[in-house]
């Protein structure tokens, strides 16, 4: 009996293993905040938020922290959208329950701000560009859509999705650099 609990376990972590390589869909729903920093990437007067956010969905529940930067407002008026902001910088880590992260990086996206609700709305674009565990090496894209709500004095909140396909390259016994 203990012989087939052993067998069993041991091609359920091979099969989780060979599971991890590949393609993985990213189909997140996220809500959190973000708060200014002192950090001005540009010289705009302009500084970037640090960002903090609770996600579920697939891959599994994580935790992210970002960090973006967004150009002064210029004004806009199209489609409920007064004033809108395009992307500088931003950069994300995901952490999984099983401490495996993963970076990406944003490549392009806006903000529009609506002056009566004072509801921005968002697209961001980008790349999945590594991680840890099991996503070391990870690369493709991703695409987050959302809204920020303002949540009292230099503090937002945001809710919104995230999708991406995720490529994780197979590794070998060989690049195993773990202490056995």
């Amino acid at each position: 009996m203990k012989l087939s609990l052993m067998f069993f376990v041991c091609v359920c972590l091979i099969l989780s293993a060979a599971a991890q390589a590949g393609e993985i869909t990213l189909n997140q729903r996220y809500s959190g905040n973000s708060l200014p920093t002192m950090v001005d990437t540009n010289g705009d007067g302009i500084t970037a938020g640090d960002g903090n956010f609770y996600v579920r969905g697939a891959p599994g529940r994580a935790t992210v922290d970002s960090f973006n930067e967004f150009t002064a407002f210029a004004p806009y008026f199209m489609d409920g959208c007064d004033v809108r902001a395009g992307l500088v910088a931003q950069t994300y880590v995901e952490t999984f329950k099983d401490g495996s992260m993963l970076f990406y990086q944003a490549t392009e996206g806006f903000l529009c701000f609506n002056l009566s609700t004072f509801v921005t709305d968002y697209e961001i674009k980008g790349i999945f560009n590594g991680g840890t565990g099991r996503f070391a090496g990870a690369y493709g894209t991703w695409v987050n859509v959302g809204k920020g709500f303002s949540a009292g004095v230099e503090m937002n909140a945001f809710e919104g999705t995230l999708k991406g396909t995720i490529e994780v390259p197979h590794q070998s016994d060989e690049d195993d650099d773990s202490d056995d």
